[in-house]
């Protein structure tokens, strides 16, 4: 047995029963798919920097525009940041300035893609 993390009572598990969490979160699917996954390290790839601190380890990848706020801009590359795992565990959110830049980036590649047709 080993002492609770929360209080101290002697357990088998890391929480003892009044500690445990009483329910679980559920993963968001995008962020389990297999898509977002292969995103998420194409963008790594391409910028692997922190936009925020500059750090180059642990980087992960998170999208400037929530996808509880805007789910059609969850697999744009555009709306795609780069962060360490420190800043992106601060969640801080984004200025209006760094979302309208996202906005505008995507509206750009649709005139592009608009042209060339």
């Amino acid at each position: 047995m080993k002492p609770c993390l929360i209080c101290g009572t002697p357990t088998l598990n890391s929480r003892c029963g009044n500690c445990k969490p009483k329910y679980r979160k559920a993963p968001n699917p995008v962020h389990a798919s297999w898509r977002w996954r292969q995103l998420s390290k194409s963008v790594r790839r391409a910028s692997p920097i922190c936009e925020r601190c500059g750090s180059t380890t642990r980087l992960t990848a998170e999208h400037v525009h929530p996808v509880r706020e805007r789910p059609d801009l969850a697999y744009v590359r555009e709306n795609i940041a780069v962060l360490c795992n420190a800043c992106n565990a601060s969640r801080k959110p984004w200025p209006q300035w760094r979302q309208q830049t996202v906005l505008d980036a995507i509206e750009a590649r649709k005139q592009r893609q608009a042209k060339s047709r």
